[in-house]
């Protein structure tokens, strides 16, 4: 699980205040999914859900170049 959202070390890394971070808060919640994490919380449910979609597409698109230049080995 993951509720990264709007937290001060995004706004620390960016300089914003928490009502600015919102790609900060996608940034953690795709690496989020890329590592692992089951369950994100978050303020900006559309950007993030948009942004996991595209990474989660990425991702499985990896796994299927992977496999098939594993078994071309």
């Amino acid at each position: 699980m993951l509720g990264a959202s709007r937290k001060r070390f995004i706004g620390a890394l960016l300089g914003a205040a928490p009502l600015e971070c919102a790609v900060g808060t996608v940034a953690t919640t795709v690496l989020g999914l890329a590592h692992g994490a089951a369950i994100v919380r978050v303020h900006d449910v559309h950007a993030n859900v948009e942004a996991l979609r595209v990474a989660q597409a990425i991702l499985e698109a990896g796994d299927a170049v992977g496999a098939g230049a594993a078994s071309a080995v």
